[in-house]
């Protein structure tokens, strides 16, 4: 009897402290074509969540149906870099019925009829990618046929000069978003104008991380909805993590793990989820200090990862 209660008493101070679930690290495949037969194979053996991130460029009729027989693996996020041709409107139809979100890049600015063909593929959420930001009204047609179903993502490694400033000014208030793409911190002319957007914000930050200067202009931007930090390694200061606490950021680090310091730094932070872009080279003991990690893990596998 008193063993028995001594027991229930055990079991029941362990269940008023549970052990937080660990999710399972999603491994992604990035890569420029669909995946051969063996490269799939292969992908789909490793353990945990698998998501493919697959860009094409000039597309054939069979392309389509062959990216969406990914889902039954894994998630699927589809780039594009060329609108759809009318040829293949019907076949962009079905597929978005069967995956409801899509990438579309452009190196220019998107024009009317470009525009309308996405929209007619019936996507639920788009994102569309411009290397440069409008400059005159005249850019501004094709984005007015955007509404809520749309992110417009400005990846021109800077923030808007004064005259671009103006146009982005004009874009649909109902967008559901801007992202910007920079190589620097925003400062307080950049935060200003960021302001001055009433759409929800997302901002990506490439090779540099932030001083605790730069956080003054970054806590106080309105709507800002995600913080990328994308690196080649880690940095100075361990304190960079506390300064980012209370913001919604993730990291994507390329050239091998954190440092042990840094990864359990970032287990009392806001972090939403680590990414690592070097699948190819971990090992397996690397891989197993990122499956012991409390908080959510991407590993990113390129093209030529199954010859290594």
């Amino acid at each position: 009897m008193l063993k028995r209660l001594v027991g229930t008493l055990v079991l029941g101070w362990f269940a008023a402290f549970p052990v937080p679930a660990k999710a399972a690290i999603e491994n992604t495949l990035v890569a420029d074509h669909l995946p051969i037969s063996q490269e799939l194979h292969r992908f789909v053996k490793l353990p945990g969540k698998k998501n493919f991130r697959i860009t094409l460029d000039i597309l054939k009729t069979q392309d389509l149906a062959r990216l969406a027989n990914l889902k039954q693996y894994g998630s699927v996020e589809a780039r594009f870099s060329e609108p759809p041709r009318e040829a293949l409107l019907s076949e962009f139809q079905e597929f978005s019925r069967a995956v409801p979100e899509a990438w579309f890049l452009f190196k220019t600015q998107p024009t009317v009829s470009e525009v309308q063909r996405i929209l007619t593929a019936g996507f639920k959420t788009l994102h569309l990618s411009v290397q440069q930001y409008p400059m005159s009204t005249g850019d501004l047609p094709a984005y007015a046929l955007l509404g809520p179903e749309a992110w417009v993502v400005f990846n021109t490694g800077q923030y808007p000069k004064p005259e671009e400033q103006i146009i982005l000014l004009e874009l649909p208030k109902n967008l559901a978003g801007l992202q910007f793409v920079a190589s620097s911190w925003p400062r307080y002319y950049a935060m200003d104008f960021l302001n001055r957007l009433p759409q929800p914000k997302r901002l990506n930050v490439q090779n540099i991380f932030p001083n605790e200067s730069d956080l003054t202009y970054l806590r106080n931007i309105k709507q800002l909805v995600r913080l990328g930090l994308e690196t080649d390694g880690d940095p100075a200061r361990l304190t960079l993590w506390s300064w980012l606490s209370g913001l919604p950021f993730f990291w994507s680090r390329s050239d091998g793990l954190p440092s042990e310091k840094h990864l359990q730094a970032l287990r009392d932070t806001s972090f939403e989820k680590l990414i690592v872009r070097d699948g190819n080279s971990l090992s397996s003991s690397e891989r197993a200090r990122l499956e012991a990690l409390p908080y959510p893990v991407e590993v990113r596998w390129d093209e030529n990862w199954e010859r290594r």
